[in-house]
């Protein structure tokens, strides 16, 4: 008898540690998936910082855009209703008050200046960006200088010459943006947090 409350008292506690590690897998679960969810970049826009293809996880957990995050957003129309299903990775360039001034050179790109709400002019070193030398560069609308309502970020592709930002669609309502990318996960090869 004796060696039977033994056995059952071990099992007991076996299983209360299975029970506690079940919900505490449940609850890392549930606190990941309102705080953290996964993107896959899809086309060339980011090379060669991103490629198409890799595996993003992406948080909004107390998200405030700053200069240079790469963020994961959808497009939305002018009530800021998302139109598209598909997600976009870019990198935020301007934020709200700035303007963004692109200086071309004939066709070849060439610097970002920034200035802020303060009168402050900065321009941006940008080690990121790719050109692709198969493609003109896209020089946008409003002569290269884009005002940045407040709300709103200004955000390019780092391969400059082969991507959808927001020179063509504009700046991206901040209510849009689904999170600042923080980890490449996939390709395993790669795997690594995002500057």
């Amino acid at each position: 008898m004796d060696e039977q409350n033994k056995k059952d008292k071990m099992l007991s506690g076996f299983i209360d540690y299975v029970e506690l590690f079940v919900i505490a897998i449940c609850i890392v679960l549930i606190i990941f998936s309102m705080a953290f969810r996964t993107c896959t970049v899809d086309g060339d826009s980011m090379n060669n910082t991103l490629n198409s293809g890799e595996v993003l996880i992406v948080s909004d957990a107390f998200y405030i855009p700053k200069r240079g995050d790469v963020i994961v957003f959808h497009m939305t129309d002018d009530s800021g209703n998302p139109n598209d299903n598909k997600p976009l990775v870019k990198r935020v360039i301007g934020v709200g008050g700035d303007t963004v001034e692109i200086n071309y050179n004939g066709n070849q790109y060439m610097t970002v200046k920034i200035t802020d709400k303060n009168g402050n002019v900065m321009e941006i070193q940008e080690d990121y960006v790719y050109l692709d030398p198969d493609r003109r560069p896209i020089l946008g609308n409003n002569d290269g200088i884009y005002k940045v309502p407040e709300g709103h970020v200004f955000v390019l592709g780092d391969n400059r010459n082969n991507s959808k930002d927001s020179r063509m669609i504009g700046c991206v309502d901040e209510r849009s943006i689904l999170g600042k990318a923080i980890v490449r996960v996939a390709p395993v090869s790669k795997f690594g947090f995002i500057g």
